[in-house]
């Protein structure tokens, strides 16, 4: 993180009848976070999905015998991702923050969601808890490192590299943590990293983005492995420490 404190908000903003997670451009780093999970994921295994919204990434996981827990606080979102009729799932309406699903998982996705709760260690310390041994994390967050963000600081369209953006204001953002601090929040809720990279290069806002052509942001995501901490998104891959 740079040396200024993060901002925080103090209240849980409902933007959920104002943003559409299907048709937003965030979308995109939906369906390339959820391609870089999928990978990592084996027949039959047991997955928390904390903060599902819609399903888009629910979709690209389930199947092959698996069991994914999908919670959100948004009953019309749970709505939509009921209508998908995906094998599997079971959803829970909850806050992530204070739900308390039962059993065990061997994966728990905490993607683009840790920058809208009011701890994101507490969280953390929580998800590790319900990990399966040899189970895992997997984190991601708005990275304010992204090469648009450098961009714009370079050109003093913002003050710091943590400022919040109007966008991210109006949608809940409490604060912008970079990978370093994420990371530092992981070790300090007791979990290993296991690796550490970035989802989509992103060199331009939203708006432009997303004018480009589907093979265009293909080779943006092909481009992630060559600038990771200068990526949309900061992806982490956890678990628990000593095992």
């Amino acid at each position: 993180m740079s040396g200024q404190s993060p901002s925080i908000g103090t209240a849980t903003v409902d933007y959920t009848s104002v943003y559409d997670p299907d048709t937003d451009f965030d979308v995109v780093y939906t369906h390339a976070t959820g391609r870089r999970i999928a990978a990592t994921l084996a027949p039959g295994q047991r997955i928390l999905e904390l903060g599902c919204a819609t399903g888009a990434m629910t979709a690209q996981l389930a199947g092959n015998d698996r069991e994914i827990v999908a919670v959100d606080r948004s009953a019309p979102y749970l709505a939509r991702l009921e209508a998908r009729a995906l094998p599997g799932v079971t959803m829970i309406l909850g806050d992530i923050e204070h739900v308390r699903p039962d059993g065990s998982f061997d994966h728990i996705l905490l993607t683009n969601v840790l920058h809208e709760v009011g701890d994101p260690t507490v969280v953390l310390r929580r998800s590790a808890d319900w990990l399966r041994p040899g189970g895992q994390i997997h984190a991601t967050l708005p990275n304010p490192r992204s090469l648009h963000r450098l961009i714009a600081l370079d050109l003093r369209l913002i003050e710091r590299i943590d400022e919040l953006s109007e966008r991210g204001t109006r949608f809940g953002t409490r604060r912008m943590l970079d990978a370093d601090a994420l990371a530092a929040c992981a070790r300090e809720a007791g979990l290993r990293i296991i690796s550490r990279g970035g989802v989509l290069l992103k060199p331009l806002p939203n708006a432009t983005m997303a004018a480009l052509s589907p093979a265009a942001l293909e080779l943006m995501e092909q481009l992630a492995d060559q600038l990771p901490e200068h990526c949309a998104m900061s992806y982490l891959t956890l678990e628990r420490a000593g095992g």
